[in-house]
């Protein structure tokens, strides 16, 4: 199950919630392409999930694995937080 949640003001940088395999998440959707996914997108969801349920993991997701560098893949296994693509959700 995931409610999705548009852009907008005030959503503390949260595009998705819901539930994987029974467990609350919060999440951040990132279609970049001629862009990757760096560190600072990792630490903009660890200040996201401060406002979140203390049980609620976040996950960050891009196009593809490639979509992500190599510090936010560090950055993300340092604090908990999955990446994945959108094949992959």
């Amino acid at each position: 199950m995931c409610e999705w949640k548009g852009q907008g003001r005030g959503d503390q940088e949260i595009d998705m919630r819901g539930r994987m395999k029974g467990e609350k998440f919060a999440g951040q959707c990132k279609a970049w392409k001629k862009k990757k996914i760096g560190p600072t997108v990792i630490r903009e969801m660890i200040g996201a999930l401060a406002s979140e349920p203390r049980e609620t993991f976040g996950v960050v997701v891009g196009l593809t694995r490639d979509s992500f560098t190599s510090g936010a893949v560090k950055a993300a296994e340092k604090a908990g937080i999955l990446i994945t693509d959108s094949d992959h959700l």
